[in-house]
């Protein structure tokens, strides 16, 4: 990352590690207002913060200004709560391969045609939501009643 934009990360945005919340120290516009709580949260996703055109990852943002130096590798959230920013919650590292499904959600094998392939699935709202597909009925239904997907 450039040096004039790490600095302008560092004059507009404040983090604090306890809570996880970047808010804005300095305003890079005349919409944000110091004090406020800088970005947004889309559904299902990773918080964001737009500076100057440019936007981040709220998580990569608080490893930047926690610890000096914007992270090139894969920054995770140990609880995998998207929204939990707080430094301990916060690792270098690789994506996780394994999911753990909750217990209480049922999953489903069904065979999927013109695929010759297998997909596990849970209902959502009265849709299916595939979780991985496999190329055979036991490992699928292996991976049902172990209920821990290895993507």
């Amino acid at each position: 990352m450039k040096k004039a934009l790490m600095l302008r990360i560092q004059e507009c945005i404040e983090y604090n590690p306890d809570t996880g919340y970047l808010t804005w120290k300095k305003s890079p516009d005349d919409v944000k207002k110091v004090g406020d709580i800088a970005g947004y949260t889309p559904s299902h996703t990773y918080a964001r913060v737009r500076i100057d055109s440019k936007m981040f990852f709220s998580h990569k943002i608080a490893w930047f200004l926690y610890y000096g130096k914007y992270p090139k590798e894969y920054v995770r959230h140990i609880d995998g709560n998207k929204a939990n920013n707080k430094i301990v919650n916060l690792s270098i590292g690789r994506k996780s391969t394994r999911k753990e499904i909750n217990d209480s959600v049922p999953l489903f094998v069904q065979y999927v045609r013109n695929s010759d392939k297998w997909k596990l699935f849970y209902k959502k709202n009265g849709r299916k939501v595939t979780v991985r597909y496999y190329t055979s009925k036991g490992a699928a239904m292996k991976a049902q009643t172990k209920r821990v997907i290895v993507k």
